[in-house]
């Protein structure tokens, strides 16, 4: 069994996939995980929109212009849904913590089960919401293209635990 550690070692952002379609019962599976991922007073402010229909992949294409970005067979939009967000009290928001808890849950469980994805958040979120038709409240936060990796990991640099942990 694959260790958590192992886990995020072997998720990494994946900039080229294989035209092999993504299998609907592992897409199923990474989705239940997000089902079950934590929320501010457990709100869950999210919509997922799973895109894999060529229309769909084309509209969305239009919304970050990048060559890597075309190879993905499927793509999923992680949406905030302001009006269902917890808001502290002194007026923080915190349908982006959420949302990053959720689509982070995503990235874990699909590289569980061999899939590979890659946070995209420089995208046109308005043109994405029109060409959608996502309704008023609704922000498409993140884009993650997801499928089996036609690339390889790059090492990743991460700073050192006395770097991140407060003495």
């Amino acid at each position: 069994m694959t260790s958590f550690l192992e886990l995020t070692r072997n998720r990494y952002s994946c900039r080229a996939y294989r035209p092999t379609a993504v299998e609907p019962e592992k897409l199923d599976y990474i989705m239940e995980c997000v089902r079950m991922a934590p929320s501010a007073v457990n709100r869950q402010p999210w919509r997922f929109h799973i895109v894999s229909s060529n229309e769909g992949r084309e509209a969305l294409q239009q919304c970050y212009n990048r060559d890597w970005f075309t190879t993905a067979p499927t793509y999923i939009i992680a949406s905030i849904l302001h009006d269902e967000e917890w808001v502290r009290g002194d007026g923080k928001q915190h349908g982006n913590i959420d949302i990053a808890i959720a689509v982070e849950h995503l990235c874990l469980a699909a590289t569980e089960q061999g899939l590979a994805t890659c946070w995209v958040c420089n995208f046109d979120a308005e043109r994405c919401k029109q060409l959608f038709a996502l309704p008023d409240g609704e922000e498409p936060a993140v884009i993650i293209p997801i499928g089996y990796a036609a690339d390889e990991p790059k090492e990743k640099k991460r700073k050192s635990l006395s770097d991140i942990v407060a003495p």
